[in-house]
């Protein structure tokens, strides 16, 4: 009974989509704005990016139209980089501004780096001014830097308090607070970072107990001009779902959390199967046939000229061997074969590379002993 339950509740899960996009194609088809915007407001950001990814043009820009006023600037985040372009030049900078004051200020920062520069300040004009020094203090960091990806709000509590006093803390001051965290930060007078908490621990040990004594034995932190994926690769690596960022002198400034590691990591992984691919940049599906094409072209165009390189390489043996010889006229016909295999081979040893070069202590050993590997 279980299992069938479990069956259908999957099955249900693959239609979501389906059956998202039947109930938007009927709102706009009745022109219902007020339940479309009813609509929109029970489902997911990620919900709402993924249909507007699946929707012909015109029906875009239709749903864009109608939803103009209501459109919460996350839905941004998740869409691929050639529809977000085009869903911005639909909206109306200063309404985005005024619906992104919720957003966090990494999710902000991701909006706004997109943006032309005119309507960057256009954006930033119209937000509180707080806002705007953080955002502004965002976009300053290196473009794959840990400082891009951080988030402004976490919780420290001084690591001379006990686990009460850190409770008490929480609980008065909720608006203050993240509104999702996984672990407390421990500062000291200098507001440099000296231990970190996991909640789990914090909630389950008694109110007397100092948070020094329940504190991980280990305090790894991010420095905010990490690499991203150094970043992801730690987080993998030590299963971490949080990591407080600091500055030159270790001083807390933001927090790095697992929800975000996990975009890097997809998108690390997206660029490493296109390189491994013979792409030579960044492309979407949706993208133009035009940008597809340049991605694709030059590794193709090699493979051509290659290809005519022994083609006349082999022409040059004609007159030598060929000539009146069955038997070199018989093999020419496993050159193909050949070719297929060797090029299934490079496909191979191109993966594992690839895989390898994730790992840092790949580069530990010998180049000899990773082309003997291959």
């Amino acid at each position: 009974m279980n299992i069938q339950n479990n069956t259908d509740h999957i099955s249900n899960e693959d239609n979501a989509l389906d059956l998202n996009l039947k109930k938007l194609h009927l709102c706009i088809a009745k022109d219902n704005s007020s339940e479309l915007i009813q609509f929109i407001k029970d489902l997911h950001n990620a919900d709402i990016a993924e249909i507007i990814q699946n929707l012909d043009d015109d029906t875009r820009l239709e749903f864009i139209k109608r939803i103009k006023e209501n459109f919460d600037p996350e839905i941004l985040t998740y869409l691929n980089e050639s529809i977000r372009e085009e869903i911005i030049e639909l909206l109306d900078i200063k309404q985005l501004a005024t619906n992104a004051s919720e957003l966090d200020v990494d999710d902000a920062v991701d909006v706004i780096e997109d943006l032309e520069e005119s309507d960057q300040e256009a954006f930033l004009d119209n937000l509180p001014e707080s806002e705007r020094k953080l955002i502004e203090e965002g976009l300053n960091y290196p473009e794959d830097s840990a400082g891009r990806l951080m988030q402004r709000k976490f919780v420290p509590v001084s690591d001379e308090w006990n686990v009460g006093e850190a409770i008490d803390f929480l609980r008065t001051n909720k608006k203050k607070l993240p509104e999702d965290f996984y672990e407390i930060y421990l500062t000291n007078k200098d507001n440099k970072i000296s231990g970190i908490v996991p909640l789990g621990r914090l909630m389950s040990s008694n109110r007397i107990i100092k948070l020094e004594n329940i504190k991980h034995k280990i305090t790894r932190t991010v420095n905010v001009f990490t690499d991203q994926e150094e970043v992801a690769y730690q987080f993998n690596k030590y299963a971490m779902v949080s990591a407080p960022v600091v500055n030159e002198d270790n001083v807390i400034i933001g927090s790095v959390t697992v929800d975000d590691v996990v975009d890097v990591i997809t998108e690390t992984a997206e660029e490493e199967r296109q390189i491994m691919s013979g792409i030579t940049s960044d492309v979407e599906e949706d993208d133009s046939i035009w940008k597809l094409s340049n991605a694709r072209l030059p590794w193709l165009v090699i493979g051509i000229f290659g290809g005519l390189f022994g083609a006349f390489f082999l022409g040059s043996f004609e007159n030598n061997y060929f000539e009146g010889n069955e038997l070199f006229i018989s093999l020419s016909f496993f050159i193909p074969l050949i070719m297929a295999t060797a090029g299934n081979v490079g496909i191979q040893s191109s993966s594992i590379v690839i895989q390898s070069l994730s790992n840092p202590s790949a580069f530990e050993n010998t180049v000899l002993n990773r082309l003997f590997k291959v």
